[in-house]
């Protein structure tokens, strides 16, 4: 571990000189160093004290336009350990939307910390910024419960102590990967009642949780689990390497992130246990302000695979894509790794020949744009006239028995509605899931 102790050094160049995109050479599976830049990342090192009170211990992950850290509080009496998220600089003004949810959920959470559905989000303990070479305001985000992070997200988010989803994705028994579908059902409804709308649920925001991470009060606690950081120096590509230049905006190595398979056995042990993370495509809402859809815009950024067709068609957004990604990422649990709409390269326009396959033809306003939105559609390429075979089945392969598959075909029917006036309501599908999970009272619900 490093004994480097300044947060933040300005290093003073030998020359004028503007850094070049490929000064650096890349580094597998590490944040692109050229983001690393004014306006860009913040540099970070191993112990560093952030905001005066949490102590950098180990990297989490990284995404476009944050790392994500493992921290310890300092301040608290327990020693417990977050996780802390660094946007970007010029991310602050960009995704001011993503600072008012967290201040939303924050005082969400504060005031009603037993609403159901409350334990599988994760937590939000503390907002503020920072100053650093690259930006003079830095949003800052620490959250408690989940550690782990999937790296390719497109914000870059982290949250409580836990480990991603899709690291074990096929390999979940069924009532393990049903129990998570309910989780997920009731944490997006939670959610709402909040007036969020999450905008990006896909595997990469769903972690697993164990409460044993509330334990970590010490060095030892965390190094049973996560391997201790990696270090990583820069290195110049050969045009630059004898150039008399000291980089004023990038850190003097870089930092793996940790990886664990002792921490995905904790996760799996007993009762499983989820939470919903990144709310980097995020947005408020209420129904009294939104006489209609609401676009906060002009794209929410989530794979296509998870995405309903009103983001496809770039048209107007509501609560209502979350409840279709919530279908996705049901049906991808407990097929053990199938997608509802599938494209192998998460192509819009396959993922559009899928879901008119399985649902029919698209609304007018929709079907009229193919053309413009993907091309020329009768070069056999997306042939989207073939795919209207309407009436197919929705669930195919999963583990699920018949009278189950049934009931879950039919709440899939309410989630995926083109229309999305026409969807279940989050609260519905909590309501309908939770009944199924306790056997057979999903019929009272009217799956």
């Amino acid at each position: 571990m490093s004994n480097h102790q300044p947060e933040h050094q300005e290093k003073t160049p030998g020359t004028e000189f503007e850094r070049p995109d490929d000064f650096y050479q890349r580094i597998p599976e590490i944040e692109w160093v050229g983001g690393y830049r004014k306006g860009g990342f913040h540099p970070v090192y191993i112990d560093d004290i952030i905001h005066s009170r949490y102590q950098i211990v180990n990297k989490l992950g990284y995404g476009s336009y944050a790392t994500v850290w493992l921290v310890q509080d300092l301040h608290s009496e327990s020693g417990r350990h977050a996780a802390l998220k660094i946007l970007a600089a010029d991310r602050t003004a960009a995704n001011s939307a993503e600072i008012e949810v967290l201040r939303r959920l924050k005082t969400m959470q504060r005031e009603r910390p037993d609403s159901p559905g409350a334990e599988f989000v994760v937590r939000v303990l503390d907002l503020f910024t920072v100053h650093g070479p690259n930006g003079t305001r830095i949003n800052v985000s620490l959250l408690w419960d989940s550690y782990y992070e999937v790296l390719d997200s497109k914000s870059g988010v982290a949250e409580e102590p836990g480990y991603p989803v899709e690291m074990k994705v096929g390999e979940y028994p069924v009532d393990m990967a049903k129990t998570m579908v309910a989780q997920l059902a009731q944490g997006v409804a939670y959610l709402h009642r909040a007036g969020i709308v999450h905008g990006d649920l896909h595997l990469g925001n769903v972690l697993l949780y164990s409460p044993e991470f509330e334990k970590w009060s010490s060095e030892e606690d965390v190094d049973e689990y996560i391997d201790p950081p990696e270090e990583v120096m820069l290195a110049r590509n050969a045009p630059y390497r004898d150039l008399p230049f000291v980089d004023p905006h990038t850190p003097e190595y870089l930092v793996s992130s940790s990886t664990s398979a002792e921490l995905l056995a904790l996760c799996v042990t007993g009762a499983v246990h989820i939470k919903i993370c990144d709310f980097g495509e995020a947005f408020l809402w209420s129904n009294t302000t939104h006489a209609h859809a609401h676009e906060p815009r002009p794209t929410l950024n989530i794979p296509s695979v998870y995405a309903a067709p009103e983001i496809i068609f770039r048209d107007a957004v509501s609560p209502a894509v979350d409840v279709w990604a919530t279908a996705v990422l049901a049906y991808y649990l407990l097929s053990g790794g199938s997608y509802l709409f599938d494209s192998d390269g998460g192509i819009a326009a396959e993922v559009v020949c899928a879901m008119i396959a399985k649902l029919g033809r698209l609304p007018d306003k929709w079907h009229a744009q193919l053309g413009s939105r993907f091309g020329d559609t009768g070069n056999g390429v997306y042939d989207f006239s073939a795919a209207e075979l309407e009436g197919q089945e929705l669930v195919r392969s999963t583990s699920l028995d018949q009278e189950d598959k049934g009931m879950f075909e039919g709440l899939l029917r309410k989630m995926v509605c083109y229309r999305a006036a026409d969807r279940i309501s989050a609260d519905g599908v909590a309501r309908a899931v939770a009944g199924w999970i306790r056997g057979g009272e999903a019929h009272e619900h009217q799956i």
